[in-house]
């Protein structure tokens, strides 16, 4: 089940404008951050901590979407129990 929400999430998900206007707000807001340790570390450790920073945002992502539709899923069985 996994394999097919990683699916969804790689082809569909994160390919929508909300998605993107997501990205780009969060990208922004880690920028403003990372830019505190311009001068502080080198060029390189820079753009380190940029890649681990991006990563961490990337699997937060979709770790969130896997809960989403964990939760969905769970919400969806206890309607149809109710009915």
């Amino acid at each position: 089940m996994r394999e097919l929400f990683k699916k969804i999430f790689e082809h569909i998900i994160s390919r929508e404008e909300d998605t993107y206007q997501m990205d780009k707000r969060l990208g922004d807001c880690m920028e403003e951050y990372i830019s505190r340790y311009q001068g502080r570390f080198s060029e390189k450790d820079m753009e380190a901590l940029r890649d681990c920073v991006y990563y961490a945002i990337l699997l937060t992502e979709e770790e969130s979407f896997y809960l989403g539709m964990k939760y969905m899923a769970k919400m969806l069985l206890s309607l149809q129990e109710e009915s």
